[in-house]
């Protein structure tokens, strides 16, 4: 066996060997094919490399004259290697490629109809059940938190990218999506509370001054609505605020509720 070492463009077969010279693999390939121990290998392959390492797997490689002699050499050498008594990892016997392969229309329609409905990349449909012990599986663990220079790293690299485009229809879909939605009550009271002895920084305040709203605006609008005398939406008339972010300012979520 001859050990070429470099990537080949014609076709061929090849071995892949343990460390001891074993071998326990046999493929037919192209290019960096045999040099690959990663993309669209079967799980026992890669339980052979994970246990040796990428680098002490042997890699040897046989030129073949044309595409089927390759084929028929896989074939070949899987049978008389397993007749010797090695254990390949080989799923089949060999000269089973489809590469080049055109599937006709009719079989890309039955394709697509056996697989419309199915969401995820394995085509399967998981029960409520399923679904349910995946989320209770889940829950309560929290991740472990990122260091500083993990976070600047992450903030650097999207510092300039924007975010995801959103087409004209998909913001309108959205728009209607969120409309006359309201939080609960229970909700707002918690996010208040949260709130509650929490004193806003200084760049804080003065962003919300430069937006128009003010320590004493926001304790108009308070004395204002807890008179009972008008509503939130004739409040953010007034002050020329939306009605959310009255609601926000009321509810102390905004601004401070001790303000």
């Amino acid at each position: 066996m001859t050990d070429f070492g470099e990537m080949t463009s014609v076709f061929y077969t090849y071995l892949h060997c343990r460390p001891n010279g074993d071998p326990f693999y046999v493929g037919k390939g192209i290019k960096g094919r045999s040099h690959n121990m990663l993309k669209n290998r079967n799980k026992y392959h890669k339980n052979v490399v994970a246990k040796y390492g990428e680098k002490n797997i042997g890699i040897y490689v046989f030129p073949c004259e044309s595409e089927q002699q390759a084929f028929e050499d896989e074939i070949r050498w899987i049978a008389q290697l397993r007749s010797e008594g090695f254990q390949l990892v080989n799923m089949t016997s060999g000269g089973d490629g489809v590469r080049g392969q055109i599937v006709s229309e009719e079989t890309r329609i039955k394709l697509s109809i056996a697989m419309k409905g199915k969401r995820n990349c394995l085509g399967k449909t998981y029960s409520k059940e399923h679904r349910a012990n995946i989320g209770n599986g889940g829950r309560g663990k929290r991740r472990a938190p990122r260091s500083v220079e993990w976070c600047a790293h992450i903030s650097a690299a999207k510092l300039g990218k924007p975010g995801y485009p959103c087409s004209a229809e998909t913001k309108a879909k959205i728009a209607i999506s969120l409309r006359g939605r309201r939080r609960p009550a229970e909700v707002i009271a918690k996010m208040a509370a949260s709130m509650t002895g929490k004193k806003q920084s200084t760049q804080t305040l003065e962003r919300k001054s430069k937006a128009g709203t003010t320590v004493d605006i926001v304790r108009n609008i308070r004395t204002d609505f807890s008179s009972g005398l008008t509503n939130k939406y004739e409040l953010g008339r007034r002050y020329h605020l939306s009605e959310a972010s009255i609601r926000r300012i009321i509810s102390g979520v905004s601004w401070n509720a001790s303000i």
